[in-house]
């Protein structure tokens, strides 16, 4: 048996790299994942600082209409996602990830830099630019077609180049009902943005425009684009049930799955187990010492089915009891179930 492993340890997020790298290195996987990706695009209705939809109503996509988004997508890549994409345990500027978000029957996508989380509010550049690109003929997920979606795609790449060129940065997009916005931070003034956007519809024959702000808190990539800490957790999780499904895994059968939680005090850590144990999960014992990195750490498991949505509940939930105790959710592992 194969062992799927997803936790802050160093040794399990080794294995998860080198699955998730098996899993991406096949070509149909790697293809619907990317070409899912392309699919994004947002458009905020009302006014544009609105708070972020997926935080306005459901945070996770009906996995029916995920998998006709899925379908619906044929153009090319663009992006790589890399998990973990790390330097000595610190993000680099390079980690992109996505995640799909529902508001009533409206599916949308974003997808961002997430490795700029670590340096973006010492990012001297204070002025957000949102290139605004509404489709022609969208389908009715509100993607676009093959062509628009080919067009769509090197856009993107002419912008973020001409953001480099203007030692601007570009931090992602979103994308809902027909509109894909693209996010940057990039000091230069208004008229020159607004000849560049004329100039890119012309050049890609398309509907582009534009908004600028002063946005020195970054608020377009905290608020916009980063994911709450329950939507971090799907995306999080969905690499992992990838990955299983990927190494043949039946994905119905119940079988022992491992989690993990670090707490800083003894008594908290003592607290978080009695609570788990409530909830019939099982822990060998509360370690007597701190580890070397200066935390209790509790491995705990249970009987589970690793199915997306209920693992995600689950993970949502034990994150937000280890929080309460000043504590952190580190994570879960489990061994590939494959069909007989």
């Amino acid at each position: 048996l194969s062992k799927i492993v997803f936790s802050k340890k160093r040794s399990k997020v080794n294995g998860v790299a080198w699955l998730l790298r098996k899993a991406a290195a096949s070509s149909l996987v790697h293809r619907l994942a990317c070409q899912f990706v392309r699919s994004v695009v947002a458009f905020w209705f009302a006014a544009p600082r609105t708070p972020p939809l997926w935080q306005r109503d459901f945070f996770l996509v009906n996995c029916f209409v995920l998998r006709s988004l899925l379908a619906s997508e044929r153009s090319g890549v663009v992006k790589n996602f890399r998990w973990p994409n790390t330097n000595n345990g610190e993000p680099m500027n390079e980690q992109w990830e996505y995640f799909p978000f529902q508001v009533e029957e409206s599916v949308g996508t974003v997808v961002y830099n997430h490795g700029l989380s670590a340096s973006i509010n010492e990012l001297p550049i204070h002025q957000s630019v949102r290139f605004k690109l509404k489709f022609k003929s969208p389908n009715a997920e509100g993607l676009p077609d093959a062509a628009e979606s080919k067009t769509a795609e090197l856009l993107e790449t002419r912008i973020e180049s001409e953001l480099a060129e203007r030692s601007g940065i570009y931090t992602g997009r979103v994308t809902f009902e027909g509109r894909r916005l693209f996010y940057s931070y990039v000091q230069a003034d208004e008229a020159s943005i607004a000849t560049l956007v004329a100039s890119l519809g012309k050049e890609f024959k398309c509907n582009l425009e534009h908004d600028v702000r002063d946005d020195p808190e970054k608020e377009d990539y905290w608020r916009d684009l980063f994911p709450s800490p329950e939507t971090w957790q799907y995306i999080q999780n969905s690499k992992v049930v990838r990955a299983l499904e990927e190494a043949g895994d039946a994905m119905t059968p119940s079988r022992r799955i491992d989690h993990w939680a670090s707490f800083t005090a003894k008594s908290k850590a003592k607290l978080f187990v009695k609570s788990v144990k409530s909830e019939s999960f099982r822990v060998d014992s509360v370690p007597d010492s701190k580890s070397e990195q200066g935390t209790y750490d509790i491995q705990f498991y249970r009987d589970d089915v690793p199915e997306l949505s209920s693992i995600t509940a689950l993970t949502i939930q034990l994150a937000s009891q280890a929080s309460e105790l000043n504590g952190t959710y580190g994570g879960w592992e489990a061994f590939v179930v494959k069909q007989t």
